[in-house]
């Protein structure tokens, strides 16, 4: 009888746990000109597609210099990859600089610092579903880069489709 008691207790504790382990949702957005008000939300209808991605579609271009004072090294030039980015389906999708890699002649090369220098530079943020963003990123590579790709290496796994425009 009391191993009976003792299951019963155990498994209500546990369920406990597990449903405060549940995240919250985010409050109702509140209006920047008056913090007290608060702006009614619409809700977005379900999405449709199974498939859960990231669409990478971006162009390439190399130049020589960024800014007044990134100039490449000797035999070197700067790729800079301007991409837009579109989280489908997925509930947050980080931008970090630093998980975009380029890979060429079996080389994976980071991102130049010089990135933080160029007008439209990708953001660093969380993109939540159904979001897009814009930006730029320029990597440091030999002069006679023939092809080249780009590898996300961020901390989660996620099904990434590249698309070059």
């Amino acid at each position: 009888m009391k191993l009976k008691i003792i299951g019963i207790i155990a498994i209500v504790l546990v369920s406990v746990i597990a449903l405060g382990c549940v995240e919250s949702q985010p409050s109702a957005p509140t209006s920047i000109e008056n913090p007290k008000s608060t702006v009614a939300s619409t809700p977005k209808p379900t999405q449709t597609q199974s498939q859960k991605s990231i669409i990478i579609s971006y162009s390439a271009k190399k130049v020589d210099s960024i800014g007044q004072f990134g100039e490449a090294k000797s035999d070197k030039v700067f790729l800079v990859i301007t991409m837009n980015i579109e989280n489908r389906g997925y509930k947050e999708f980080n931008t970090n600089p630093f998980f975009f890699k380029i890979i060429a002649n079996n080389v994976k090369y980071d991102i130049a610092t010089e990135s933080y220098n160029l007008d439209d530079k990708l953001d660093t943020v969380d993109l939540l579903d159904a979001g897009t963003l814009k930006g730029s990123l320029a990597f440091e590579v030999p002069s006679n880069i023939g092809s080249y790709q780009i590898q996300y290496d961020g901390w989660s796994d996620y099904e990434i489709i590249y698309k070059a425009i």
